[in-house]
């Protein structure tokens, strides 16, 4: 995660293990953290060029790489010959797949707290300010809330 405020929050969540990109890279430091195992399951959500076959990368044998972020080209680009050889799942996940239900569940019976990655508050009619904020990743902002 390339945003400190971001990767403050990963951790303050539950979270082992956060870096900046920019600073080391994701493939070597993941499996380092991992002692060269690897992980089970890989979240792609930057929707960048590079971050796919990064997932491949860092997944073990028999592993999953989850594809959720959205590229601007509208393509992904991977080595195939990596996920084929670890036999991994390869998932394309999108977003708003009927997921509301069961978050609004998870959230009214306290398994997760929504609430703790809001980092700004806005009133209705600041609801361009508050898109902005998100758009540019201003201030720190994580999550943003409009007050209804």
């Amino acid at each position: 995660e390339p945003i400190p405020e971001r990767r403050k929050m990963a951790v303050r969540l539950g979270i082992d293990f956060a870096l900046d990109p920019a600073e080391s890279d994701p493939v070597d430091a993941i499996m380092d953290v991992t002692h060269g195992r690897g992980v089970d399951v890989a979240f792609e959500a930057a929707g960048v060029l590079e971050t796919p076959q990064q997932c491949i990368d860092v997944c073990k044998n028999g592993g999953t790489v989850a594809l959720i972020g959205i590229p601007s080209d509208d393509r992904i680009l991977i080595r195939a010959s990596g996920a084929r050889r670890k036999g991994l799942t390869i998932r394309m996940i999108r977003r708003m797949k009927n997921v509301y239900p069961r978050a609004i569940k998870l959230a009214a019976s306290g398994q997760i707290n929504p609430e703790a990655m809001i980092t700004h508050m806005f009133p209705l009619m600041d609801i361009s300010e508050a898109f902005e904020m998100v758009y540019e990743r201003r201030e720190g902002v994580v999550k943003a809330m409009i007050e209804i």
